[in-house]
């Protein structure tokens, strides 16, 4: 049997939390972590400036 809080993928955090924040913009939310697994392993400048810009227009 598990105790404490259970573990939530952070696309169902977002979602959750978009229910409850009509603030948030859940699409630029959710590119977040997809933006993040982007860049991880990039060592092409160019490639990095791009998604940056991406993530800040969004």
């Amino acid at each position: 049997m598990q105790t404490g809080p259970q573990r939530q993928a952070p696309r169902d955090i977002i979602k959750a939390s978009n229910s409850y924040y009509d603030f948030m913009v859940e699409e630029t939310w959710l590119a977040m972590p997809r933006n993040r697994n982007n860049t991880a392993h990039v060592y092409d400048e160019n490639a990095a400036k791009r998604l940056m810009t991406a993530s800040i227009e969004h």
